[in-house]
């Protein structure tokens, strides 16, 4: 894990870009949803539903739980991408810090979430899925 933010530190220096400090993410599935996001695939590009991966974001530490929503790229059946608010006006992600915490509010900073090292780690849920 240090690796990985070695290596994206460094990235952000040589292109200018090391503004703000951010948080590495890592959006986890705990629950039985198949979402093809989450897991690995086999060669012919199929997910592989018996072996779950971790989505790695890197956002800045000043953003939102609704600006973290907007990174993450949940790709449906019909190849159009999951949008981050329904036409019902709910949210159509859910994140928690445990598999069956309670939902976190869109409002709610990053800053405030426990982090271990620069590093937060939350659970996804979709309603519906």
């Amino acid at each position: 894990m240090e690796y990985t933010r070695t290596i994206f530190k460094r990235i952000s220096k040589f292109f200018g870009c090391e503004k703000e400090e951010v948080y590495l993410i890592e959006v986890r599935h705990g629950g039985n949803q198949m979402i093809d996001e989450f897991y690995m695939k086999y060669e012919n590009g199929r997910p592989n539903y018996n072996k779950k991966k971790r989505m790695n974001l890197y956002v800045e530490k000043s953003k939102t739980i609704i600006d973290l929503k907007k990174e993450i790229k949940i790709q449906r059946a019909d190849g159009t991408y999951l949008s981050v608010v329904g036409k019902d006006g709910k949210s159509n992600i859910n994140l928690r810090e445990e598999v069956f915490g309670p939902t976190l509010s869109d409002k709610c900073k990053l800053s405030w979430l426990e982090n271990e090292d620069g590093i937060i780690k939350v659970f996804i849920q979709i309603p519906d899925w």
